[in-house]
């Protein structure tokens, strides 16, 4: 029996207050990691609806470009833009800040704000009207403007001018 408690005392173990000062510490941690997971998850969805924003330009931006530079005809009144593609209409309209692009087979609406829809009128060297559309867009508390026109040779002005075809 004097054996067995002898080997007793020789038993080493945790006290309460190391117990108490490792949960402390290891609540301090994990509180610590917490914090920043919640601030790296709220920077990932504010990057992605940055990336979101920046995509749904370039996608307006491509398609706009694309359609005016492939267009036979352009006309513009009360804030909707008609272009003429190989006896095809496409039509965008301006409404409540957004553009909608409207053809024959559907609809598509753009998720970026819009401040303003317009189109500009010049005089060419050969007194042909050049239109230009100037669009504002709004993007992260600034307003980019942007503008699309029709490039128009100058082979294809004197055609027009003299033999009322062209481009």
């Amino acid at each position: 029996m004097n054996r067995l408690k002898l080997q007793n005392k020789n038993f080493k173990a945790f006290t309460i207050l190391e117990m108490v000062i490792s949960l402390a510490i290891m609540s301090i941690i994990i509180a610590m990691v917490y914090v920043i997971f919640t601030m790296l998850s709220k920077q990932l969805y504010q990057y992605s609806d940055q990336t979101e924003l920046v995509n749904n330009y370039n996608q307006l931006h491509t398609v706009l470009t694309r359609d005016i530079h492939n267009s036979n005809k352009i006309d513009y009144t009360d804030s909707v833009l008609t272009l003429m593609v190989n006896n095809d209409s496409l039509t965008y309209t301006y409404k409540s800040n957004r553009l909608t692009r409207s053809y024959l087979g559907g609809k598509d609406t753009f998720l970026i704000t819009i401040k303003a829809f317009q189109m500009i009128e010049s005089q060419s060297v050969f007194n042909n009207e050049i239109k230009h559309l100037e669009v504002t867009y709004t993007m992260f508390d600034q307003d980019i403007v942007a503008v699309y026109f029709k490039d128009v040779g100058v082979s294809n002005q004197v055609n027009q001018m003299f033999f009322s075809y062209g481009n």
